[in-house]
């Protein structure tokens, strides 16, 4: 089917570069608690030893984009969510994509992503700070893209937060 066909049907998903996207997304989620730095803690009284010791509540991760997959993931949120916090926040990193490192070759030599071959394209490491439910919030939006089918359970949490006078990626 041809591109502006598609366009007219209003399809958000592309082939290649909405997969890639979805790939390197799902892996971030993935490795989120492992192949991150810690960002920020809250203090945890341990049950075991009755102490308060720091427990990790935000991961910053180094995640290698291409300037076309954020074009796609702002498309996408702007279509599915607009006038969001998430939509403002990765048109925020989406203007700062030009002063990451550029990878050099199709490997990133860093964590998790040492062993996922990039795709072509230049790529520029960005230090994303998310929380894990906010990651996943973003998987499910790349879903409902794809297939153009919402998460009852994720609808159901989100109508919950909104009750309780909270928004998206509000602290």
């Amino acid at each position: 089917m041809p591109v502006q066909e598609r366009m007219k049907r209003g399809n958000l998903w592309f082939l290649g570069v909405c997969d890639e996207l979805y790939r390197k997304i799902k892996l971030w989620d993935a490795f989120y608690w492992t192949g991150g730095d810690v960002h920020s803690t809250r203090q945890w009284l341990n049950p075991l030893n009755a102490q308060i010791e720091p427990k990790p509540t935000k991961m910053a991760h180094y995640i290698p984009f291409r300037e076309i997959e954020l074009d796609h993931l702002i498309r996408i949120l702007e279509a599915l969510r607009p006038n969001t916090p998430i939509l403002e926040e990765w048109g925020k990193i989406r203007k700062l994509w030009k002063y990451g490192k550029s990878v050099q070759g199709y490997v990133y030599h860093k964590s998790y992503w040492s062993r996922v071959p990039l795709p072509q394209g230049i790529h520029k490491v960005l230090i994303i700070v998310f929380y894990e439910e906010h990651v996943k919030e973003l998987i499910a939006i790349l879903e409902e893209a794809r297939t153009g089918q919402k998460s009852a359970a994720l609808e159901a949490a989100v109508e919950k937060a909104k009750q309780a006078g909270k928004e998206l990626l509000e602290e």
